[in-house]
């Protein structure tokens, strides 16, 4: 027998709000599932109003943006960054329980993935960076054609993906998950449906000047038809796509009332010359009308912008690998989690705390949301120090961006059998060209993480924590959440 995947939906119906943001799953006591392989489906559906529809309607390449930060930047998000809180139970007991699952799970990746498997995963990501060279953005939420004849398309409603592996470690653990022996799971998330909004990713904004200009038409009658001045070497390099909404403006020989200006147009088709490199698109309806000897020079384009748009949060389902058997020897399964406690540091330039953290903790990470709750950023760090029950964990102050700096971040992902392949330490911005996505300053990624001595139960350890941050906005240390890494074992109540 074979394994099979099986559909659950949401304890909750549809849509899911600001104000409705929790969803749950229940599995029944019953099968043997592989959680490492499950996921979540949240089902999103972007609507757009457009400003006008006699021209023809334009399918509008649209996507997910999380909350733009102060700086006008909008942060590339992992999809299990769209959820807030997570908790997972059996019907023996608690499993995990993770509050900031967002902040958490972004940090960690920004420094676990590099850009190359980044790129790779895009095609399941509800936010796009533009692609390398041309910047084009290719959603998941629209298919859309670059050459022929054949209409793009809105994909009207597009799971997506969140695997439960990337949520909680068990899930990742648990290859056989015996849900009879477990009597059954639930699992529950509080969801950032605040935090994100559709956005229009036009793939003109990043598109070179000589793209969006074309040669001049000097035939007589209908003006339908444009080719580009740019001579490219692959249709990859265009930013266009059939029934993509644009305007269109000319110089008539004229002038006057004779020129276009800001024309709708709609594209019906698109094709390159294989000879020359140059891109021709031929609208849906006619834009212009020549007379004899009378030219349209200076033809360019521009983007239509939609009036306005709307993600919606459907419906939610979980997907579960079911295996071909009716019970698992499995008896433990080991995993690790998280605990959280949040707190501010009130923008103080000296910073200083303790903080209880349980006997068995490995390793803690510190993490410091800025306006768009997401990207751990403290620009004005200069050094840190952590103490644990009043001895040192280093011999000096650890300054940010040094050698021990990243020693310490490396030391601690491989106490959480984590590999750092990424020491760039910034977010990513969505809207921006490829050359520059991981330029802005605003997004790049600040943490303390440090490796914890284990001790015996039940004493509590004692973690003094010292930060020395300048004046750079955010004034000193703002938010602060300090993640405690635990080891544990789920046992089918023996």
């Amino acid at each position: 027998m074979m394994n099979r995947e099986i559909k659950f939906q949401a304890n909750q119906g549809g849509s899911f709000t600001v104000a409705q943001n929790r969803v749950s799953f229940t599995l029944p006591p019953s099968g043997v599932y592989d959680l490492s392989k499950s996921y979540i489906n949240l089902n999103v559906q972007i609507d757009v109003t457009e400003n006008e529809t006699l021209s023809g309607t334009g399918i509008y390449n649209m996507d997910l943006g999380w909350t733009q930060g102060a700086g006008g930047e909008f942060p590339k998000f992992n999809n299990v960054s769209l959820v807030k809180n997570a908790v997972m139970r059996t019907g023996v007991g608690s499993v995990e329980n993770i509050r900031r699952v967002d902040i958490l799970k972004q940090l960690m990746l920004t420094y676990e993935t590099t850009f190359e498997e980044n790129s790779s995963k895009s095609y399941q990501t509800s936010n796009q960076i533009g692609m390398p060279i041309t910047s084009f953005h290719s959603t998941i939420f629209r298919d859309l054609v670059k050459e022929g004849t054949i209409k793009s398309k809105n994909n009207s409603i597009q799971p997506v993906k969140i695997p439960l592996g990337d949520i909680w470690d068990f899930c990742f653990q648990a290859e056989e998950f015996d849900a009879g022996k477990a009597q059954g799971a639930t699992m529950e998330l509080e969801l950032n449906i605040d935090r994100v909004s559709s956005v229009h990713r036009s793939n003109l904004d990043f598109a070179a000047a000589e793209i969006k200009e074309f040669e001049d038409i000097t035939a007589v009658g209908v003006a339908n038809t444009v080719i580009t001045k740019a001579k490219t070497t692959s249709i990859a390099q265009s930013p266009y796509h059939t029934s993509q909404k644009l305007k269109i403006s000319a110089t008539h020989t004229d002038g006057g009332g004779s020129n276009i200006v800001d024309q709708e147009v709609v594209i019906a088709s698109i094709s390159r010359n294989t000879t020359t490199g140059a891109i021709s698109l031929t609208f849906e309806t006619n834009w212009g009308n020549l007379e004899a000897a009378k030219t349209y020079s200076d033809i360019t384009i521009v983007k239509e912008t939609p009036a306005s748009s709307t993600a919606n949060f459907n419906f939610a389902e979980i997907v579960v690998v079911a295996l071909p058997k009716t019970s698992s020897d499995i008896d433990v399964i080991e995993f690790d989690t998280y605990s959280t406690e949040e707190t501010n540091g009130n923008n103080l330039q000296s910073f200083q705390n303790q903080y209880e953290v349980e006997p068995d903790c490995d390793g803690v990470v510190i993490a410091f949301p800025t306006d768009t709750d997401l990207v751990s950023r403290l620009s004005g760090l200069a050094s840190y120090r952590l103490r644990l029950d009043n001895e040192d964990l280093t011999d000096r102050d650890v300054l940010k961006n040094t050698p021990l700096y990243y020693d310490r971040i490396n030391m601690t992902l491989t106490n959480f059998q984590m590999r750092m392949k990424n020491v760039y330490q910034n977010n990513g911005n969505t809207e921006t060209a490829w050359d520059s996505v991981y330029g802005e300053d605003n997004l790049d990624v600040t943490s303390i993480m440090s490796p914890l001595v284990q001790k015996e139960q039940p004493f509590f350890k004692q973690l003094q924590v010292n930060i020395s941050a300048t004046l750079d906005p955010p004034n000193g240390v703002g938010k602060l959440v300090l993640f405690k890494h635990l080891p544990r074992e789920f046992r089918y109540g023996k």
